[in-house]
């Protein structure tokens, strides 16, 4: 291969044809201009490699981005890696909620120092809790929705005393706040069909009075709630 040596060497004229015949006849050129075909290489293989990492990092970062807005969309709660598994529905007892209580009964038990605010249950009055000669509100002990005694008040309506059930002294308020001291008492009787007895709680004394201050018919349901003030045991009846 002739060269004019008029024209000064140029390695980037003809690239590639320099880089091949460098390698495999390195006679045709000189020392500068090896020099100078492996300096453009470098220089060459340098910014390919920069523009190919940049190139990957902008890609990363896109990637990172679209991530972040799809993490911020799920709830603003779970973090990317989490595994999004559904909440378990945990089942009461009984199906039916209880009711919320009206923010001016819970006025009212807060007034009065109250605490430990239960939901019993939903009573349906029956002829025989109206029954004036019956004086009492009966509440079946499998109605009941939660346990609300304490253990000495378990120990006293579980006590007899001449073969009857002691009484336990309670207040009950009817739905106009007015107050009534009562006994809770509870009652085993037996069954028709089987020998074991089915319990009942028993509001009595005054019950009869509350009626007739109230004037409650057949059918109509009492939501009944108990709450505590300075230990001792109240009842309030949400019509």
């Amino acid at each position: 291969m002739e060269k004019k040596k008029n024209i000064p060497f140029n390695p980037k004229v003809n690239f590639g044809l320099n880089i091949l015949l460098a390698q495999v006849a390195p006679h045709f050129y000189t020392n500068e201009e090896l020099s100078q075909i492996e300096e453009l290489c470098q220089s060459v293989f340098q910014e390919t490699k920069s523009h190919f990492i940049s190139q990957n990092i902008v890609k990363k970062e896109k990637m990172d981005n679209n991530k972040k807005r799809h993490c911020s969309s799920d709830e603003g709660r779970m973090s990317c890696g989490e595994r999004r598994v559904k909440p378990k529905i945990i089942k009461e007892k009984e199906s039916p909620q209880s009711p919320k209580l009206p923010i001016h009964v819970m006025d009212k038990i807060t007034k009065l120092n109250g605490s430990n605010v239960r939901y019993l249950m939903c009573k349906k009055l029956f002829k025989t809790d109206l029954n004036i000669n019956n004086n009492r509100l009966s509440m079946p002990l499998k109605k009941i929705k939660c346990d609300f005694l304490t253990e000495i008040e378990k120990k006293i309506l579980n006590t007899k005393e001449e073969d009857k059930p002691l009484g336990l002294e309670v207040i009950v308020l009817d739905p106009l706040f007015r107050e009534f001291t009562m006994s809770l008492k509870l009652w085993k009787m037996p069954k028709k069909s089987k020998m074991h007895s089915t319990c009942v709680y028993n509001l009595i004394k005054n019950w009869r009075f509350l009626v007739s201050q109230n004037n409650f018919k057949e059918d109509q349901k009492l939501n009944i709630w108990s709450f505590m003030v300075n230990g001792k045991l109240h009842f309030l009846l949400d019509d």
